[in-house]
């Protein structure tokens, strides 16, 4: 709630996507490549433009979706948990997802991850329950509505359908069920999601857009022809990454802290392989079925792509500390309650002190307003590299335009370069998080030594940490090349 609530500025991204859900109605929406090299799934994008059509466009209706889907994944996880967990253990699941910064994180954002860990863990209860009653014709029947609607909304979810679906089937034949008219049900529904999304996925993308993903995700697909070493440690270091990015999502500085969670998912995938196999391959299809992606290119696994596998692990890893703890032998006893501290306890102190939400990437909007306020009628506003979809998507409602967008520099000449193209006058020049701030600081050294600083507006949730602002010159001085 204090994510979704606090209305934080659309990042790059969200704006891409949400300028294609504002300018286009529901049937464009969904059997037209997205602009901006934008990708989603049909059923999250049918559900953002309802919210949107109904309630206008802004943060909270493009991010309701998300944080529902947030909100409903909690009460998911519970009741997958239940079936494995009880007590502390079950209780440390719980906390796990409630505390997560990423989950917090996706569930304002407009994008569909926070739901692809809502649509995986519904597809692991609907295939939980059919496996107690394979033959119940109407429970299975509602298990194919309900996960068909699943693999219309998540791209993940289409592969973990695809897995269970082989699971179930196979628990069907040796549980000798005489009416396959139960698991037909469940499948036709599941087929039918799957088909939808993947053929929306292969029409209605360019092979240009593939092509970006595919370069842009080449960590989360397996390394074929680095070696052997390089193939040996890509699984384990990825779903290493992938419940370090659940846990403490800047997993890179601080992912060590996931460590003995680890260890514990390694002691619970054997409780699951000695004690129970076929609810613990319905447990692990997502991440299965994430790492089959990646191996065979279809789909990375990787980072936000593979949050929903992160979810699974920790359960995975409560197993094994409810093993532990429940173990006859007292030394284990010591060693899991140990092991589970260790692993628990400081996840609360990270949101409490190092991440609480909200948190927020690049505020724009707060900016805009400062300007829009501040501005002469004869100013012009110049926007520097991916600043220039912001001012589009928040400058109307403003009153704001960007007179030129500046393009992100790649060098010390380039940034140079985009200074001098910049005309005499009083000019506000807009920045935010970009791939090289210091070239963007080279263009307002450059418009400085061609006159007066005026004004300056920083990002008001963090003055002291560049990232977003605008300042005010009075040009005077021309371009080098004017003289």
């Amino acid at each position: 709630l204090s994510q979704w609530l606090a209305q934080t500025s659309l990042w790059l991204d969200e704006i891409w996507l949400a300028q294609n859900i504002r300018d286009r109605g529901l049937v464009e929406l969904l059997t037209t490549p997205l602009a901006n090299r934008q990708m989603a799934p049909p059923g999250f994008l049918a559900s953002v433009e309802a919210t949107t059509s109904v309630l206008g466009v802004g943060e909270l209706t493009l991010r309701l979706a998300p944080f529902l889907a947030s909100v409903i994944a909690l009460f998911l996880l519970w009741r997958v948990s239940v079936r494995f967990l009880s007590g502390l253990p079950l209780a440390g699941v719980l906390l796990i997802a409630a505390v997560s910064p990423a989950l917090i994180w996706y569930s304002g954002n407009v994008k569909q991850y926070s739901g692809d860990v809502a649509f995986a863990l519904l597809l692991i209860l609907l295939g939980l329950r059919y496996a107690e009653e394979p033959a119940n014709l109407r429970r299975a029947a509602w298990a194919g509505l309900w996960g068909g609607l699943a693999l219309l909304s998540s791209h993940a979810a289409v592969l973990t359908g695809a897995l269970l679906g082989l699971i179930l089937l196979a628990h069907t034949h040796r549980a000798g069920a005489q009416d396959w008219r139960a698991f037909s049900a469940m499948a036709c529904g599941w087929a039918l999601g799957a088909g939808v999304t993947t053929w929306a996925s292969l029409s209605f993308s360019t092979s240009e857009v593939r092509g970006h993903m595919r370069g842009f995700w080449v960590e989360g697909f397996f390394p074929w022809g680095e070696g052997l070493l390089a193939a040996v440690l890509w699984v384990p270091a990825q779903l290493f990454r992938a419940l370090a990015h659940y846990v403490v999502f800047l997993d890179a500085e601080f992912g060590s802290i996931a460590a003995p969670l680890a260890c514990l998912a390694v002691v619970g995938v054997f409780v699951l392989v000695a004690q129970r196999r076929v609810e613990g391959l319905i447990l692990t299809a997502p991440v299965l079925a994430g790492l089959l992606g990646g191996v065979t290119g279809v789909l990375p696994f990787r980072h936000r792509l593979s949050i929903h596998s992160g979810a699974v692990i920790v359960v995975v890893a409560m197993i094994g500390l409810q093993y532990l703890t429940r173990h006859p032998a007292r030394w284990r006893r010591r060693v899991g309650w140990t092991a589970g501290a260790i692993a628990i306890l400081p996840l609360p102190l990270i949101v409490l002190l190092a991440s609480r939400p909200p948190l927020r990437a690049a505020e724009t909007r707060p900016v805009l307003e400062a300007v829009a306020d501040r501005r002469l009628p004869s100013d012009r506003l110049v926007a520097y590299c991916w600043a220039g979809p912001a001012v589009e998507f928040y400058g109307p409602a403003l009153g704001l335009s960007a007179d030129s967008v500046l393009e992100c520099a790649d060098s010390e000449v380039d940034a140079r370069s985009e200074a001098a193209s910049i005309g005499p006058g009083r000019v506000w020049f807009f920045y935010t998080n970009t791939p090289e701030p210091r070239w963007s600081n080279e263009i307002m050294v450059g418009l400085a030594g061609r006159g007066h600083e005026l004004d300056v507006i920083v990002d008001p949730h963090a003055p002291d940490r560049p990232g977003t602002g605008a300042v005010l010159y009075d040009v005077r001085e021309p371009a080098v090349e004017e003289r």
